[in-house]
């Protein structure tokens, strides 16, 4: 057991879904999974409660903050592992240790998050989606989309519409 003081970040983020959920404002389930995601994120990497990812975190906190904060850039791991100051294979081998991840995986994992957003909760065209969610164009993040949800992006977008999310297992 732990404690977060009221300014942690989890915890607002966890207001925030409270208090739009209490005022009817969550309609788009993806969007709730999105946020859970990210909130659970938050807990996992903040090593140090009420420390947002600071001198004091570990690298893979820092690192996870790094990639939270730029992942609609488009980055790679080698571009966390500048800022941080260390090799990318150190930094790889840390934050799989700490989060149980790979590095690159979380970065696709919270690009694909937010494409997931974007796809259900706007009418943007797949390139803004694939730009704005970071990837390099349209046609690699349809192979990245179709890799990990079955289905190319358009083919996610008509299929919510029609079935809806319930139906949808990410």
């Amino acid at each position: 057991i732990f404690s977060l003081s009221r300014s942690h970040e989890a915890v607002r983020l966890l207001f925030e879904i409270h208090v739009m959920a209490r005022e009817g404002m969550v309609r788009n389930p993806f969007w709730l999974s999105s946020k859970t995601f990210e909130f659970l994120c938050l807990l996992c990497t903040d090593t140090i409660p009420g420390n947002e990812a600071g001198e004091g975190s570990s690298l893979g906190a820092r690192a996870g903050d790094y990639i939270r904060k730029h992942y609609m850039n488009p980055i790679g791991i080698s571009d966390a592992a500048a800022f941080l100051k260390v090799s990318q294979s150190h930094l790889s081998r840390e934050f799989y240790r700490e989060t149980g991840i790979k590095a690159i995986d979380y970065l696709t994992r919270a690009r694909l998050d937010k494409a997931v957003d974007l796809l259900t909760a706007t009418e943007k065209t797949i390139e803004e989606t694939a730009v704005e969610c970071g990837f390099a164009n349209a046609n690699y993040f349809g192979k990245v989309f179709k890799k990990h949800m079955d289905m190319t992006p358009a083919q996610f977008r008509e299929y919510v519409r029609r079935e809806g999310y319930s139906k949808m297992q990410i």
